[in-house]
């Protein structure tokens, strides 16, 4: 079992895995959907729960019971998960991995050419901004991006979260080619942060057939000058090898550990495994239970501070009514069904305005105060 420890005590370290984690997580979950292959989707939900493990550990989220923030880690955990609210199993995710969808051309058209449509040089690419709209697979990738974008706006001010996602890309992409310039601008801004071996970056370069980084560009640890521009050897070139700026690369990255040594050398820590080990980790349960416990919590307060905001209105739509009554705040499953059965006892008489059902503050009182236990309007039944 890997002991993440060492890797969440080291703060860039940390955002770079956040990042690069996410950027696997939404990959697989894309390639699950798009071959509707269970087993994939199983893998996504054992990297989620690593990325809730790195997030849990962070110290934007240790405060799980008073932040807003655990309703995006419960939603995550929720939407990437195998229990009822797993976002596989329901209707939008059914439709969505059909072969009859709909949106099944125009996501062939854009798997083609997804950098005429967006400003990723690969897909799926995460963007981490809390705002991007992701084409396939929306909803979990959005419950990614926003659960990584709470932890990108609290300790992650360098973004390098981002570039861990970016980098992933060479493992973790579906379209098959990606710019020789963008790896490069992700590995010059690592080497910017001082978090690049430059050992082996050459030799996973080497494997690239990309050229070489002849000079470490890092300063010494006693050295303030700004650091030295990096040095290419195109000598060290191979034929048909890429140049530094130019090409794209055209094979996926099989090998996982050697993009990762790049950066996990220059900390001295070992690379965790690709296969998640979450489920072997004792904080996994713990950390979901206490999500749970305060995702309910906050939401409870939320509908409180709703019902107060609602006290002064007369008029009120379905979902605010049900706020009004307090239904959603009895665990019920499904708290719309309740109120429609009031309505089918006579309690409630809602009005249609523009095809929504209105309901008059007056009623909702009286059923406050009466309960819906009152006799139903018309001739009573004889007592045999």
């Amino acid at each position: 079992m890997y002991d993440y420890s060492p890797l969440c005590s080291t703060a860039n370290l940390l955002s770079f895995y956040v990042g690069w984690s996410a950027q696997k997580c939404a990959f697989l979950v894309c390639r699950a959907v798009l071959k509707d292959n269970r087993a994939v989707w199983d893998a996504a939900v054992s990297e989620a729960d690593r990325l809730l493990i790195l997030l849990g550990s962070t110290e934007c989220y240790q405060a799980l019971t008073s932040t807003q923030d655990a309703l995006e880690l419960a939603r995550l955990s929720a939407a990437l998960g195998d229990g009822p609210e797993s976002w596989w199993g329901s209707g939008e995710g059914i439709r969505e991995r059909g072969p009859d969808s709909d949106e099944l051309f125009e996501r062939e058209q854009f798997l083609k050419d997804p950098t005429g449509a967006t400003q990723a040089s690969f897909f799926p690419c995460m963007a981490l901004d809390g705002t991007t709209a992701y084409p396939v697979a929306g909803t979990p990738l959005r419950a990614i991006d926003l659960a990584v974008h709470k932890f990108r706006r609290a300790g992650d001010k360098a973004g390098v979260a981002r570039l861990g996602a970016l980098l992933a890309g060479l493992c973790y992409r579906i379209t098959p080619r990606m710019p020789v310039a963008a790896v490069n601008s992700v590995f010059d801004e690592l080497s910017y942060l001082d978090m690049i071996d430059v050992k082996a970056e050459n030799s996973l370069r080497r494997s690239l057939h990309l050229c070489l980084v002849r000079k470490d560009p890092s300063p010494a640890p006693s050295d303030t000058r700004p650091s030295p521009p990096i040095e290419i050897s195109p000598g060290n070139l191979k034929p048909g090898a890429q140049s530094y700026f130019d090409g794209m690369i055209h094979e996926v990255v099989e090998d996982e550990a050697a993009v990762l040594r790049c950066v996990f050398d220059r900390f001295g820590i070992s690379v965790p495994p690709a296969q998640s080990d979450a489920h072997l980790q004792p904080i996994l349960l713990t950390l979901k239970a206490q999500l749970v416990s305060a995702a309910q919590r906050l939401a409870e307060r939320e509908s409180v501070d709703a019902s107060q905001e609602l006290s002064n209105r007369e008029g009120f739509w379905a979902e605010e009514a049900v706020t009004f009554l307090g239904l959603d705040r009895r665990g019920l499953a499904r708290p719309d069904m309740a109120l429609q059965r009031l309505i089918k006892k006579g309690l409630l008489h809602p009005v249609k305005v523009g095809g929504r059902l209105s309901f008059k503050r007056a009623e909702l009182e009286r059923l406050q105060q009466k309960g819906d236990d009152a006799r139903r309007p018309g001739r009573p039944r004889k007592k045999h």
